[in-house]
């Protein structure tokens, strides 16, 4: 495998109580000298599309949030990079192929055929041999769970109101030294989650798409709006929340899957 971007930090990427530096690290030990690569559903390209670009990785990415992909297009000219790079269109009209297909964070917010749809698409625009990367939030845990008491239950508004969420920063900012944030949103679509994945359903989802999964480990063991704002900063708790992830990846806040094309008859995990 290609030493292109051997570290997250390396992409400039800080981690944060999601793993967002620790799935661009996953992302990167899965891509090959030469590799070709196309996220569909990019958003902005920041956490992804940028990165692997500053890195010398040949990169594409596509979205139908024309929003989003202006406000990336900004930032890869920003950098003295492409804009086209990113591109406001629906994966299914790409005629081209790629070595690797990136779904990150997408298919939780897709219908039932959306998803046979995007997976098909992917099947289709793959080399022989090609890699499916897939990371989704897992529907029962950590990360649904904050939400729901961040937006449903109000949380959020409590905390912005009493400007605790202020204080918190402010003491962080204090006591990190240094960013415990991102500059720039991942995306500007706020669609909701349409999907409840565990671990189990989404390796079945993915190898009935025609792929057989090769590889599955988990994110971070909690993430959230809540853990966002009392741990992202904190160091030896993010190493620790990501180490979690990955031992136990069945009941960490998100999954990580690489899949190939499968072969007739080949099976995958359960």
């Amino acid at each position: 495998m290609s030493k292109q971007g051997s570290t997250s930090a390396s992409f400039g990427l800080p981690e944060d109580i999601y793993g967002h530096a620790k799935r661009l690290e996953w992302i990167r030990a899965h891509l090959r000298a030469g590799d070709r690569i196309l996220e569909i559903g990019c958003g902005t390209g920041y956490m992804i599309v940028l990165p692997l670009l500053l890195a010398g990785w040949d990169v594409l990415g596509v979205d139908r949030d024309e929003a989003s992909i202006r406000y990336g297009q900004d930032l890869l000219a920003a950098r003295n990079l492409e804009p086209q790079r990113l591109k406001c269109m629906d994966g299914a009209d790409l005629q081209d192929s790629f070595d690797v297909v990136i779904l990150s964070e997408v298919l939780e917010h897709l219908s039932d055929t959306a998803i046979a749809a995007v997976l098909s698409t992917a099947h289709r625009l793959l080399n022989p041999g090609g890699r499916l990367l897939v990371t989704v939030p897992n529907g029962w845990g950590a990360f649904e769970m904050e939400m729901f008491l961040w937006q449903r239950m109000g949380l959020g508004w409590l905390l912005a109101t009493t400007r605790f969420d202020r204080v918190v920063c402010a003491v962080k900012r204090l006591l990190a030294g240094g960013s415990i944030g991102y500059d720039h949103p991942s995306s500007l679509d706020c669609s909701p989650h349409c999907q409840r994945f565990t671990l189990r359903s989404i390796t079945h989802l993915i190898n009935d798409a025609g792929f057989h999964v090769v590889e599955r480990t988990g994110t971070v063991m909690v993430a959230g709006p809540l853990s966002n704002l009392l741990l992202t900063g904190v160091l030896s708790v993010m190493r620790a929340n990501a180490y979690l992830g990955s031992v136990f990846p069945a009941i960490a806040s998100g999954f990580m899957l690489c899949a190939q094309q499968a072969e007739d008859g080949q099976g995958g995990h359960s």
